[in-house]
């Protein structure tokens, strides 16, 4: 292995330091292009690409529709 000077370990680190400020703002620019779409830029809904839509976070419940078992009836009716 090769011995490297003090001085020359330094010039490679700050090269390094520079090139990793370089590429940390070459990420961010990509991220935040990754990030537009339709809905928060100028850019037409056709440019979006092919993203399946969500499907609803809502959970089923178990229950069937309508009145519960339990629950007081308002029918035509009751109560006269």
């Amino acid at each position: 292995m090769e011995q490297f000077s003090r001085e020359q370990l330094l010039v490679v680190v700050r090269e390094q330091v520079a090139q990793i400020e370089v590429l940390t703002g070459q990420v961010g620019e990509l991220t935040r292009r990754l990030a537009m779409n339709s809905q928060n830029s100028s850019m037409p809904p056709s440019k979006d690409g092919f993203v399946k839509p969500s499907r609803s976070q809502r959970r089923a419940s178990g229950r069937k529709p309508g009145k519960q078992p339990g629950a007081a009836g308002s029918a035509f009716g009751a109560g006269r």
